[in-house]
């Protein structure tokens, strides 16, 4: 007898459909494929269900979002795919979509590039399915901005200077995207007859037969957002040239935008010749307005000039009044308009027992070096700095000259100063023919504290690596700080530091540690307490009490403790201070009032 075996097979069905919802977008916009799948059987499940779409090689990938049949999504970088997995098996019937978000990276991609894309869907007991596809097309636009300008503008027989800012595009055009990069970028500057060239900065070549400066930059250069500004310092003599005549400076450029054609053009730019106007502007600040004795704080001087005239042997000199002494200076960082071959500053101080200009003996500094320049270790027996000043040179400062990072002066008030108001100010000397008129407020005031008693408590709280925001059960950890502040005529004897956490805090047992970045030799360990409901505030106090060691001034020790926020917190914000406690704590203010109505001491 002969017996039949026959076996069916139940096959199932995938169907995608893709979409876009750009068909154009502009370079660095998000734009979304939307996949459609279903699984139309009404009878057979699909399985092991998979889609994979490997995007085109014009676009980034940024995100993509499942759906309620997916378990998951990946981007494989390397291969350029996103693939979505599906509960298996996909029960019968079942339709939905999945998304997946790119853009055209804005820089590297032309205008009118084209993405096409489509994906595939595939399932252990169903064929693999190709979606249709789908076109997108990039707008990007030449956003090259090259334009003369001019910088200083200078007198008959003085400097004068243009720049050329060569951008390719603006910071409000940048954050909306649409930019692509040039290349190529060549800028002839046929400069005024009868002018005399000086120089020119970003290598610009100068061709004395042709009376032209050329600049041909790098084809790597002016990517998205990149700039460059090129400088050209020209004389224009007398008698060719007179106060009140119009000078016109005009520059050919040519460069190549990704995708387009060279594009050329031109840019200029005049000026009135003006009259001579030696001008500085001389501005003295500093970090605070009341020292005691003993205390340092420090000066800030803006120099600049702010004329059309260049001066000649230019010092800044500071003398310091009553009572105060310098101990060291940094000279500064200063930007100038391409007109000087040979700047540099000589540092130069005076004594109390010397009235002669000495010259430090690391002088002299360039006009980009601000390194500290330490002068009490040049003095004798009872001697101290009450001078300083910056000379400028031997090239002349030119108009246009001006602090990039100001110069500072490190004082310290004589421990024997007299308490009152003392005012100290820069004044400018220089060997040219000119009167400088002197703007700005080169004078700065501090007051001169009566000496305290005991010691001044100068406690710190902060909050380590701050996010800003925190919810409830996060933990915050809190960096506290006791210090004897250096202005404090006694050790600070027997301190405590106290801390009265808000409500909405709650301290972690067993946190709190002792931090080696900041600890006065000898500390030791503090003795340590918590007391819940302190006063019957509902807060918490934390002590640390370093009986038996006295802190001198300027030394303390830095702890790190860490708290929960409480479920209870409901404060958008709230304050935690910390406060230090000691036998001859000295109770003045100097600056802000707290009322202590827990009795924290």
């Amino acid at each position: 007898m002969l017996v039949m075996l026959s076996y069916s097979f139940a096959f199932a069905q995938l169907d995608i459909t893709k979409s876009v919802d750009q068909a154009t977008v502009q370079c660095g916009n998000a734009f979304t494929y939307t996949l459609q799948y279903a699984c139309p059987s009404t009878t057979t499940n699909c399985e092991g269900v998979t889609i994979v779409d490997a995007l085109p090689p014009e676009v980034e990938y940024i995100s993509s979002l499942g759906s309620t049949h997916t378990i998951g999504s990946s981007y494989d970088p390397a291969t350029h795919e996103v693939t979505f997995d599906f509960v298996d098996p996909l029960p019968a019937g079942s339709t939905g979509q999945v998304q997946i978000t790119v853009r055209f990276p804005n820089g590297p991609t032309a205008n009118g590039t084209v993405a096409l894309n489509d994906a595939v869907i595939d399932g252990t007991n169903a064929a693999p399915v190709t979606s249709n596809q789908v076109s997108t097309t990039a707008t990007a636009f030449d956003r090259m901005i090259i334009s003369k300008r001019v910088d200083v503008e200078g007198s008959v027989d003085g400097y004068t200077s243009f720049y050329i800012q060569v951008c390719n595009g603006q910071e409000d055009v940048i954050s909306s995207g649409t930019l692509i990069p040039s290349s190529n970028v060549v800028i002839v500057d046929p400069l005024p007859v009868g002018a005399v060239y000086y120089s020119s900065t970003d290598g610009g070549v100068y061709d004395a037969a042709t009376h032209t400066v050329t600049w041909t930059f790098p084809p790597s250069d002016f990517g998205l957002g990149e700039c460059r500004w090129p400088k050209v310092t020209l004389i224009f003599p007398s008698p060719d040239f007179s106060v009140g005549d119009t000078v016109t400076n005009t520059a050919d450029y040519t460069y190549t935008p990704l995708g387009e054609p060279e594009v050329t053009g031109t840019t200029s730019d005049s000026f009135v010749i003006p009259s001579e106007n030696p001008y500085y502007y001389l501005d003295k600040t500093g970090y605070t307005t009341a020292n005691f004795p003993g205390e340092t704080g420090t000066y800030l001087l803006d120099i600049d000039n702010d004329g059309n005239v260049p001066a000649s042997d230019v010092c800044i000199e500071d003398f310091a009044p009553p009572g105060i002494s310098f101990e060291g200076v940094r000279p500064g960082k200063y930007y100038f308009p391409g007109v000087v071959t040979n700047i540099e500053i000589t540092v130069q101080y005076q004594t109390n027992l010397s009235s002669t200009w000495t010259t430090e003996p690391n002088s002299p500094h360039t006009y980009f070096d601000d390194n500290y320049v330490g002068l009490t270790n040049l003095m004798g027996t009872g001697e101290y700095v009450n001078a300083v000043r910056f000379c400028f040179g031997p090239d002349d400062v030119p108009a246009g000259f001006s602090s990039y990072d100001d110069a500072e002066v490190y004082y310290r008030v004589l421990d024997d100063a007299t308490p009152g108001m003392t005012n100290n100010c820069i004044a400018l000397t220089e060997s040219g023919p000119d009167t400088f008129t002197i703007g700005g407020d080169p004078c700065h005031a501090i007051e001169i504290v009566e000496p305290i008693t005991g010691a001044v408590a100068n406690p710190n709280k902060y909050v380590v690596n701050n996010a800003g925001s925190y919810l409830p059960g996060d933990i915050v950890t809190f960096s506290v700080e006791i210090e004897n502040g250096q202005s404090s005529a006694d050790d600070l004897m027997n301190g405590v530091l106290v801390d009265l956490l808000p409500q909405e805090l709650a301290y972690v047992p067993s946190s709190w540690v002792v931090m080696n970045d900041y600890t006065t030799a000898g500390a030791g360990t503090p003795t340590f307490t918590v007391t819940d409901n302190y006063n019957n505030s509902g807060r918490t106090l934390l002590e640390w009490d370093f009986n038996g060691f006295d802190f001198p001034p300027g030394e303390g020790v830095r702890i790190e403790f860490q708290a929960e926020v409480l479920n209870t917190a409901t404060a958008p914000a709230f304050y935690n201070g910390v406060h230090i406690t000691g036998d001859n704590v000295n109770n003045t203010c100097y600056d802000t009032l707290e009322q202590d109505v827990h009795d924290v001491d």
